[in-house]
């Protein structure tokens, strides 16, 4: 029970991370495999109470072969690699410099490039402090315009489009399961869905394959948009 309970929390932290999450935020790793089918099912199974959700993914998770894995395998592939090269050494910017320090750099870089740059410091801050606000401004606006670009949130890529299968599901799991004794069991209905899927004309799967369609191409547009730049 203690396992199943930590299981459970698991599996509800995964549902809540379906929104975009800023890049500065993102300081956990890739999810596995079995965690992005665990999230993907989660919301297929959004009408169901958390601990059946438990036992019905861990159980479809558990008979599924190589093959109908082997996408969430390479899933799990694309979003390591892109996880390693955003956070490999040197990738993570540094604060801007304030307008003290681009005063700072512009000082030392007007000297004696053979000259230690200590030797600059107190003559610096000196020449620093006897300037008047319209001397300083320059490096305040540079400095300010460098704030800003640093502070734009950079999102990561958003969860993956819901599959049309999964939103017939939300959409007639509730009518299937009247039709149903109230005794019938999770995989009775999930068997009574799946051949309720196969057996709608294409004219009718077509409003949900279009719904999924859509979900893409915001997907599509929101990655365009340079929401994913890292």
């Amino acid at each position: 029970m203690i396992v199943m309970s930590r299981f459970t929390r698991f599996l509800a932290t995964v549902a809540k991370k379906s929104a975009p999450v800023p890049v500065k935020q993102q300081k956990r790793k890739p999810a596995t495999a079995y965690a992005l089918f665990c999230n993907e099912k989660f919301q297929e199974l959004e009408h169901l109470h958390i601990p059946e959700r438990v036992r019905a993914i861990f159980k479809e998770w558990k008979n599924m072969d190589s093959d109908s894995k082997k996408k969430y395998y390479d899933q799990a592939q694309d979003y390591k690699a892109e996880w390693q090269q955003r956070n490999k050494k040197g990738a993570i910017d540094k604060r801007p410099p304030t307008s003290y320090n681009l005063f700072i750099r512009k000082f030392i870089s007007e000297r004696d490039p053979g000259s230690s740059a200590r030797e600059f410091i107190p003559a610096a801050a000196l020449k620093w402090k006897s300037m008047n606000a319209v001397e300083k401004q320059p490096f305040i606006t540079e400095s300010q315009a460098l704030s800003e670009e640093f502070n734009k949130p950079k999102f990561v890529r958003p969860k993956s489009a819901t599959s049309p299968y999964a939103q017939f599901i939300k959409a007639k799991y509730n009518e299937v399961r009247k039709s149903l004794p109230s005794d019938t069991s999770f995989q009775e209905i999930s068997r009574q869905m799946s051949a309720t899927w196969k057996s709608l004309p294409e004219q009718e799967k077509n409003v949900f394959v279009e719904a999924g369609q859509r979900e893409m191409q915001k997907k599509k547009e929101y990655l365009e948009d340079g929401n994913a730049e890292q």
